[in-house]
């Protein structure tokens, strides 16, 4: 991530009300708290957008209460036919909304472990999994000294490449806010 997206994402934690350096910190969270943290951001950084976008703030509190992940007119769709993500952003916007669902209506799942959960999955669960978590990103990651796949870094550390992508997404999606704030 640029020095310039992590200063987006710093200034619109702050307009948030977050405290100081809670994306980066979301790292250290347990999985089951790193989820349900991320995609609360993503919510509230989606009504945004979605509202400037729009050009429309009295819309806030309408779009604040659409399901994220709903297939036909839930947030995650609406950013992406307003041309705010990509259809792999879509993916990975859905599968963090998927996961923290789950862990979500099932408090006594604190426990919940993203490399668990993986390796828990069908082969073709996996390929969406892994598919989501690159989104638009490179097929190659430098790490640990040299360049590899990113599928391995994935299925190595599932959070920290969630983190990376979501970071991608997020830098992306504060630029477009500041873009439609300027006009």
């Amino acid at each position: 991530m640029t020095p310039e997206a992590l200063s987006n994402i710093q200034d619109l934690e702050e307009k948030l009300g977050l405290p100081q350096e809670f994306f980066l910190k979301l790292s250290g969270e347990d999985d089951w708290s790193f989820l349900i943290k991320l995609n609360a951001l993503f919510e509230a950084v989606s009504t945004d957008l979605r509202c400037k976008r729009l050009n429309a703030p009295e819309l806030e509190d309408s779009f604040a209460h659409l399901d994220y992940g709903h297939p036909k007119y839930g947030k995650a769709k609406l950013l992406r036919r307003l041309g705010c993500i990509t259809k792999n952003e879509e993916s990975f916007l859905k599968l963090l909304y998927e996961l923290r669902n789950r862990v979500a209506h099932k408090v006594s799942d604190t426990s919940f472990c993203l490399s668990e959960h993986f390796d828990s999955l069908d082969a073709n669960q996996k390929r969406n999994f892994l598919n989501a978590i690159i989104a638009d990103g490179d097929a190659q990651i430098y790490w640990n000294g040299e360049f590899r796949p990113k599928v391995e870094a994935i299925v190595a550390y599932p959070k920290s490449m969630m983190s990376y992508t979501a970071g991608d997404i997020l830098a992306s999606m504060c630029n477009q806010i500041g873009r439609a704030s300027n006009t």
